[in-house]
């Protein structure tokens, strides 16, 4: 059994589908030379909500680059579940949508293509409601992607996080599995996300609304597997962080309230276990910083 911290918060009314049993895996090792990982655990899949329209299964022809089919799905997907069935090899995505779900069956896989990714802040899915630095208002709160649903027990999604540490990639800790940018309504559940080149979950400086991450592992991320940057309303249930290495904080989770416009309340964890990261388990960067006014 890994040695682990766990976060719970006060119940509040939500209802959790996974037990709290403890976790048992084997454990892992570290040293300066390599780093070795044991089998990840799964989580127990529960029915997926159906959307209103009619699904959209989406194909992939060249197999060794979906991102073609990939994105012209996600640009129709408002309104509509998209079906992922299989590997999917694929450069950066974009999601902006309203009332969507993506659903990855058991066994499917959202691949990072070998040799992609050369961009700093190239992440494998980002989901945008507004793009970094759009004043909108004062909390930079303008949502384009509203109610989105990303449900994958038994699916993946990996990066390749040590191919980014080396020639022709430049250093960088911004390239995420998943990214979320002042989204309103967004759950994640059930899948595994491997290898992320920064964090594995990105919750970032613009404002985010109604967040729920349920049944996921976040492993091997080279930075953090969560962060928690501008967020209200975070609801993290029956989710395993782990194994983190890479660059600092090399944290399970890290919250980082750190700018000027930061917001973060009304956030509860319950059942999350940080285990064996290299860094913290739960990490709070907080407050402004120090040129802000009236802060500053």
């Amino acid at each position: 059994i890994y040695p682990h911290a766990t976060a719970a918060a006060h119940d509040t009314g939500e209802s959790s589908s996974r037990s709290s049993s403890p976790l048992r895996v084997p454990a892992a090792h570290h040293s300066h030379s390599q780093i070795c990982w044991g089998p990840l655990p799964t989580h127990i899949a529960r029915p997926t909500r159906s959307a209103a329209l009619p699904p959209l299964h989406v194909p992939c022809v060249q197999t060794s680059d979906c991102t073609a089919e990939i994105q012209a799905a996600l640009d129709r997907a408002s309104h509509r579940t998209l079906y992922f069935t299989g590997a999917y090899v694929t450069t950066p995505l974009l999601l902006r949508a309203n009332h969507t779900a993506l659903h990855f069956a058991p066994g499917s896989v959202l691949l990072a293509k070998r040799g992609a990714f050369i961009g700093g802040a190239d992440s494998l899915l980002t989901i945008q409601g507004a793009a970094w630095g759009q004043a909108c208002n004062a909390t930079f709160f303008c949502p384009v992607a509203t109610n989105v649903t990303i449900s994958g027990f038994g699916a993946r999604f990996l990066m390749h996080r040590m191919d980014y540490t080396l020639p022709p990639y430049h250093p960088t800790e911004n390239r995420m599995a998943v990214a979320v940018y002042g989204l309103v309504g967004l759950t994640i559940e059930g899948l595994t996300i491997e290898g992320a080149g920064g964090d594995g979950v990105y919750l970032g400086q613009v404002l985010n609304r109604d967040i729920t991450i349920s049944q996921v592992t976040i492993a091997k991320s080279f930075r953090n597997a969560l962060t928690v940057g501008n967020v209200v309303r975070l609801r993290v249930f029956d989710t395993i962080l782990t194994l983190t290495n890479g660059t600092a904080p090399q944290a399970g989770v890290d919250f980082e309230s750190n700018q000027c416009y930061s917001l973060m309340q009304d956030i509860v964890f319950r059942n999350v276990s940080a285990i064996d990261n290299s860094g913290w388990g739960f990490g709070f960067t907080l407050g402004p910083e120090p040129s802000c006014r009236p802060w500053g």
